[in-house]
Protein backbone atom coordinates (compact mmCIF):
# COMPACT_ATOMS: atom_id res chain seq x y z
CA UNK A 1 0.00 0.00 0.00
CA UNK A 2 1.37 3.43 -0.90
CA UNK A 3 0.24 6.86 0.20
CA UNK A 4 -0.11 9.93 -2.02
CA UNK A 5 -1.12 13.34 -0.81
CA UNK A 6 -3.89 15.36 -2.46
CA UNK A 7 -4.33 19.14 -2.64
CA UNK A 8 -5.57 19.10 0.94
CA UNK A 9 -2.76 18.98 3.49
CA UNK A 10 -4.86 16.77 5.74
CA UNK A 11 -5.99 14.20 3.19
CA UNK A 12 -4.24 11.04 2.09
CA UNK A 13 -5.58 8.49 -0.35
CA UNK A 14 -4.60 4.96 0.58
CA UNK A 15 -4.00 3.19 -2.73
CA UNK A 16 -5.19 -0.27 -1.81
CA UNK A 17 -6.00 -2.91 -4.39
CA UNK A 18 -9.71 -2.07 -4.44
CA UNK A 19 -9.30 1.67 -3.57
CA UNK A 20 -12.10 1.51 -1.03
CA UNK A 21 -11.26 4.21 1.47
CA UNK A 22 -9.81 7.64 1.99
CA UNK A 23 -8.20 8.37 5.34
CA UNK A 24 -8.51 11.92 6.55
CA UNK A 25 -6.60 13.16 9.56
CA UNK A 26 -8.82 15.25 11.77
CA UNK A 27 -6.05 17.73 12.53
CA UNK A 28 -5.72 20.47 9.94
CA UNK A 29 -4.10 23.86 9.68
CA UNK A 30 -5.96 26.80 11.28
CA UNK A 31 -8.14 28.95 9.03
CA UNK A 32 -10.34 32.02 9.57
CA UNK A 33 -13.37 29.77 9.09
CA UNK A 34 -14.73 28.08 12.23
CA UNK A 35 -14.84 24.28 12.22
CA UNK A 36 -17.34 23.40 14.90
CA UNK A 37 -18.43 19.79 14.32
CA UNK A 38 -16.07 16.82 13.75
CA UNK A 39 -16.45 15.61 10.19
CA UNK A 40 -17.02 11.97 11.14
CA UNK A 41 -20.10 13.04 13.14
CA UNK A 42 -21.45 14.86 10.10
CA UNK A 43 -20.99 11.72 7.99
CA UNK A 44 -22.94 9.76 10.60
CA UNK A 45 -25.83 12.22 10.28
CA UNK A 46 -25.81 11.98 6.51
CA UNK A 47 -26.03 8.18 6.61
CA UNK A 48 -29.76 8.42 7.33
CA UNK A 49 -30.39 10.92 4.52
CA UNK A 50 -30.75 10.79 0.75
CA UNK A 51 -27.71 13.02 0.32
CA UNK A 52 -25.04 11.30 -1.77
CA UNK A 53 -21.78 11.50 0.14
CA UNK A 54 -18.76 9.38 1.14
CA UNK A 55 -19.80 6.81 3.74
CA UNK A 56 -17.99 6.67 7.07
CA UNK A 57 -16.01 3.42 7.21
CA UNK A 58 -14.19 3.62 10.55
CA UNK A 59 -13.59 6.24 13.21
CA UNK A 60 -10.20 5.88 14.87
CA UNK A 61 -8.39 7.88 17.52
CA UNK A 62 -6.20 10.02 15.24
CA UNK A 63 -8.09 9.79 11.96
CA UNK A 64 -11.19 8.39 10.37
CA UNK A 65 -11.71 6.39 7.20
CA UNK A 66 -14.32 7.24 4.62
CA UNK A 67 -15.48 5.67 1.38
CA UNK A 68 -13.55 6.48 -1.77
CA UNK A 69 -15.87 7.92 -4.43
CA UNK A 70 -14.72 6.88 -7.89
CA UNK A 71 -15.69 9.44 -10.51
CA UNK A 72 -14.88 12.81 -12.01
CA UNK A 73 -14.71 16.10 -10.17
CA UNK A 74 -17.12 18.68 -11.49
CA UNK A 75 -14.91 21.31 -13.13
CA UNK A 76 -15.48 24.46 -15.18
CA UNK A 77 -16.82 22.53 -18.16
CA UNK A 78 -19.99 21.83 -16.19
CA UNK A 79 -22.71 24.35 -16.95
CA UNK A 80 -23.84 26.54 -14.06
CA UNK A 81 -27.43 25.40 -14.53
CA UNK A 82 -26.31 21.89 -13.56
CA UNK A 83 -24.51 23.28 -10.54
CA UNK A 84 -27.66 25.17 -9.51
CA UNK A 85 -29.74 22.02 -9.83
CA UNK A 86 -27.31 20.03 -7.68
CA UNK A 87 -27.09 22.74 -5.01
CA UNK A 88 -30.85 23.29 -4.72
CA UNK A 89 -31.41 19.55 -4.47
CA UNK A 90 -28.80 19.18 -1.72
CA UNK A 91 -30.10 22.13 0.27
CA UNK A 92 -33.59 20.62 0.15
CA UNK A 93 -32.32 17.25 1.40
CA UNK A 94 -30.01 18.73 4.06
CA UNK A 95 -32.92 20.63 5.59
CA UNK A 96 -34.49 17.27 6.41
CA UNK A 97 -31.44 15.90 8.24
CA UNK A 98 -31.97 15.54 12.00
CA UNK A 99 -29.17 17.60 13.57
CA UNK A 100 -30.02 16.85 17.20
CA UNK A 101 -27.02 14.45 17.64
CA UNK A 102 -24.64 17.41 17.12
CA UNK A 103 -26.57 19.85 19.32
CA UNK A 104 -23.75 19.97 21.91
CA UNK A 105 -21.47 21.60 19.29
CA UNK A 106 -23.94 24.35 18.41
CA UNK A 107 -23.49 27.57 20.40
CA UNK A 108 -26.15 29.64 18.58
CA UNK A 109 -29.94 29.58 18.50
CA UNK A 110 -30.72 31.53 15.35
CA UNK A 111 -29.21 32.99 12.18
CA UNK A 112 -28.17 36.25 13.84
CA UNK A 113 -26.22 34.43 16.55
CA UNK A 114 -24.60 32.23 13.92
CA UNK A 115 -23.39 35.28 11.99
CA UNK A 116 -22.05 36.86 15.18
CA UNK A 117 -20.23 33.59 15.91
CA UNK A 118 -18.46 33.96 12.56
CA UNK A 119 -17.43 37.52 13.46
CA UNK A 120 -16.19 36.59 16.94
CA UNK A 121 -14.22 33.63 15.60
CA UNK A 122 -12.55 35.78 12.97
CA UNK A 123 -11.54 38.36 15.58
CA UNK A 124 -10.08 35.65 17.80
CA UNK A 125 -8.28 34.10 14.82
CA UNK A 126 -6.60 37.39 13.83
CA UNK A 127 -5.57 37.96 17.43
CA UNK A 128 -4.16 34.46 17.98
CA UNK A 129 -2.26 34.25 14.69
CA UNK A 130 -1.15 37.89 14.69
CA UNK A 131 -2.88 39.01 11.52
CA UNK A 132 -3.83 42.40 12.94
CA UNK A 133 -1.04 44.18 11.06
CA UNK A 134 -2.41 42.79 7.81
CA UNK A 135 -5.88 44.05 8.70
CA UNK A 136 -4.47 47.45 9.64
CA UNK A 137 -2.90 47.75 6.19
CA UNK A 138 -6.36 47.12 4.77
CA UNK A 139 -7.72 49.95 6.89
CA UNK A 140 -9.51 47.57 9.24
CA UNK A 141 -9.53 47.33 13.01
CA UNK A 142 -11.68 45.71 15.69
CA UNK A 143 -14.10 48.63 15.70
CA UNK A 144 -14.87 48.20 12.01
CA UNK A 145 -15.18 44.44 12.38
CA UNK A 146 -17.49 44.92 15.36
CA UNK A 147 -19.91 46.80 13.12
CA UNK A 148 -20.96 43.38 11.84
CA UNK A 149 -22.03 42.50 15.39
CA UNK A 150 -24.84 45.08 15.06
CA UNK A 151 -26.34 43.21 12.09
CA UNK A 152 -29.54 41.25 12.57
CA UNK A 153 -30.24 38.40 10.17
CA UNK A 154 -33.64 36.93 9.32
CA UNK A 155 -34.25 34.62 12.28
CA UNK A 156 -37.50 33.32 10.79
CA UNK A 157 -35.49 31.43 8.18
CA UNK A 158 -35.01 27.85 9.29
CA UNK A 159 -31.49 26.75 10.14
CA UNK A 160 -30.29 23.44 8.78
CA UNK A 161 -27.21 21.33 8.15
CA UNK A 162 -24.93 23.20 5.74
CA UNK A 163 -21.83 22.01 3.90
CA UNK A 164 -19.96 25.31 4.25
CA UNK A 165 -17.77 24.92 1.15
CA UNK A 166 -20.08 23.81 -1.64
CA UNK A 167 -18.15 24.31 -4.89
CA UNK A 168 -17.13 22.41 -8.02
CA UNK A 169 -13.98 21.03 -6.40
CA UNK A 170 -16.11 19.25 -3.80
CA UNK A 171 -18.56 17.61 -6.20
CA UNK A 172 -17.91 14.28 -7.94
CA UNK A 173 -20.05 13.01 -10.80
CA UNK A 174 -20.46 9.26 -11.19
CA UNK A 175 -22.90 7.65 -13.60
CA UNK A 176 -25.13 10.71 -13.61
CA UNK A 177 -25.18 11.05 -9.81
CA UNK A 178 -23.49 13.87 -7.93
CA UNK A 179 -21.62 13.19 -4.67
CA UNK A 180 -20.58 15.99 -2.33
CA UNK A 181 -17.27 15.42 -0.52
CA UNK A 182 -15.13 17.22 2.09
CA UNK A 183 -17.62 17.94 4.86
CA UNK A 184 -15.08 19.30 7.36
CA UNK A 185 -16.67 22.79 7.42
CA UNK A 186 -20.19 21.46 7.77
CA UNK A 187 -22.33 22.55 10.71
CA UNK A 188 -25.86 23.56 11.68
CA UNK A 189 -26.16 27.06 10.26
CA UNK A 190 -27.69 29.58 7.90
CA UNK A 191 -28.64 29.01 4.28
CA UNK A 192 -27.51 32.56 3.48
CA UNK A 193 -23.98 31.60 4.55
CA UNK A 194 -24.04 28.47 2.37
CA UNK A 195 -25.09 30.42 -0.71
CA UNK A 196 -22.73 33.34 -0.07
CA UNK A 197 -19.76 30.98 0.24
CA UNK A 198 -20.89 29.26 -2.96
CA UNK A 199 -21.10 32.55 -4.84
CA UNK A 200 -17.63 33.50 -3.57
CA UNK A 201 -16.15 30.35 -5.15
CA UNK A 202 -18.09 30.21 -8.41
CA UNK A 203 -18.67 32.65 -11.27
CA UNK A 204 -22.36 33.34 -11.76
CA UNK A 205 -24.16 35.92 -13.82
CA UNK A 206 -26.78 38.06 -12.07
CA UNK A 207 -29.43 36.08 -13.93
CA UNK A 208 -28.05 32.76 -12.67
CA UNK A 209 -27.85 34.06 -9.08
CA UNK A 210 -31.49 35.10 -9.32
CA UNK A 211 -32.43 31.70 -10.75
CA UNK A 212 -30.79 29.90 -7.81
CA UNK A 213 -32.41 32.12 -5.18
CA UNK A 214 -35.83 32.01 -6.85
CA UNK A 215 -35.76 28.21 -6.98
CA UNK A 216 -34.84 27.92 -3.31
CA UNK A 217 -37.42 30.45 -2.17
CA UNK A 218 -40.20 28.87 -4.24
CA UNK A 219 -39.39 25.34 -3.08
CA UNK A 220 -38.80 26.11 0.60
CA UNK A 221 -41.17 29.09 1.09
CA UNK A 222 -38.42 31.51 2.09
CA UNK A 223 -38.58 35.31 2.04
CA UNK A 224 -36.41 36.23 -0.99
CA UNK A 225 -35.79 39.84 0.07
CA UNK A 226 -34.28 38.98 3.43
CA UNK A 227 -32.37 36.02 1.98
CA UNK A 228 -30.74 38.25 -0.64
CA UNK A 229 -29.98 40.90 2.00
CA UNK A 230 -28.31 38.35 4.29
CA UNK A 231 -26.33 36.80 1.43
CA UNK A 232 -24.96 40.26 0.62
CA UNK A 233 -24.00 40.78 4.25
CA UNK A 234 -22.04 37.53 4.29
CA UNK A 235 -20.38 38.51 1.01
CA UNK A 236 -19.33 41.83 2.57
CA UNK A 237 -17.91 40.00 5.57
CA UNK A 238 -16.10 37.54 3.30
CA UNK A 239 -14.25 40.41 1.63
CA UNK A 240 -12.66 41.10 5.02
CA UNK A 241 -12.04 37.50 5.94
CA UNK A 242 -10.14 36.55 2.80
Amino acid sequence: MRRRSTSSSRTFIMDDIDKKTIRKYKKHKPTPYPVTVPEHKILKLLAASRVKHPKLVKNRLRYFEEEYIEGNRVVNKTDNTVLIKVLTSYIYELRNVNASPISSYIKWNNNTEYFHHQVDYFKAYTRKYKFRDKLAKMGLDDNLIDVFKTVKMDDNRKMYLIHGHFCRDNIIERNGDYYVIDWETSTYGDMAYEIAMHFSKEKYSEEQMKLLIDRLCATLTINPQTLIRDIRMYENFEKIRI
